[in-house]
């Protein structure tokens, strides 16, 4: 994975490491995004007390065709997008939502996680897209509340480098 070594990020660090990817690829296909409240409640994560309850509410918004796995990667994210893009965003949101969901409900296990931040960092490489940064997300680890990490805030800004255009990133917030 590079020089990214998630291998002492807590699993909600690794979540924001996986949104802030996520937030590369619409920006990439510059998506006029309707996936700011979904988004926003993906965010929660951070912060959730009962992650259970976090799990079925994102469950609840997600596009039928993402929660049922049918994946035609016909539903419209965008009509201006190729399949192979569709495929391509459309594998990031699973992605994404794994690093999430996928040690919810067992011990904590160091590669259940990390192996899917693995399979979005190469998703990202293989479609020449620049990583983010982990700096901002090494404070959260996997020594604390049982390789989730401790709560923290965070919330959706924009990337400054870009002058005319609109970057989404997730930005923490130290309170």
């Amino acid at each position: 994975m590079n020089n990214l070594d998630f291998n002492n990020v807590s699993i909600r660090g690794r979540f924001i490491f996986a949104v802030n990817c996520l937030f590369k690829v619409i920006n990439k296909f510059h998506i006029a995004t309707n996936f700011d409240t979904f988004i926003v409640n993906l965010l929660e994560y951070t912060n959730c007390p009962k992650m259970e309850l976090w799990e079925t509410k994102i469950k609840l918004l997600l596009p039928e065709e993402l929660n049922n796995k049918t994946l035609s990667y016909e539903f419209d994210y965008d009509e201006d997008l190729e399949e192979e893009d569709q495929k391509f965003l459309t594998n990031i949101f699973l992605e994404v939502l794994s690093v999430g969901m996928a040690n919810l409900y067992k011990k904590f296990e160091n590669d259940i996680t990390l192996k899917h931040v693995k399979n979005i960092v190469n998703l990202l490489n293989k479609n020449d897209l620049d990583l983010p940064s982990i700096d901002k997300i090494k404070f959260s680890s996997i020594s604390e509340n049982d390789g989730l990490g401790n709560a923290f805030k965070c919330k959706i800004g924009y990337d400054d480098a870009y002058e005319y255009e609109m970057h989404y990133v997730v930005n923490v917030v130290n309170d």
